[in-house]
């Protein structure tokens, strides 16, 4: 076997700072390189007059599921209550009950 061109200690020094330096590069990339967060507490979006990229912008709406909540309100008309939302096909009483202080009929 070769020797080592480090000691026990410098080899563990290099491991603690290579992992430092991962660790780093990991949260430069998540801050600097992911995209924000789409979701906010605070949106609150008309059912009645939202596009399907403003419904996306809800946490548990993805792109399909917004799709079929503007052509359900292109087929059937305006909702008259938000619990009225639950008529799409794919949302469950628990995601209406979710989405319920985010969505208004105005």
């Amino acid at each position: 076997m070769l020797p080592l061109p480090f000691t026990r200690q410098e080899l563990r020094a290099l491991i603690v700072l290579g992992a430092t330096g991962l660790v780093g590069i990991t949260a430069v990339f998540v801050t600097h390189v992911a995209p924000p967060a789409q979701v906010s507490a605070a949106v609150v979006v008309n059912v009645n007059a939202a596009s399907a990229e403003e419904l996306v912008a809800l946490r548990g709406i993805g792109p399909a599921l917004a799709r079929r909540i503007v052509e359900d309100r292109a087929q059937h008309g305006r909702f008259l209550r938000v619990e009225d939302v639950g008529r799409v096909t794919g949302l469950s009483a628990k995601v209406v009950a979710e989405l319920k202080s985010r969505l208004t009929v105005e």
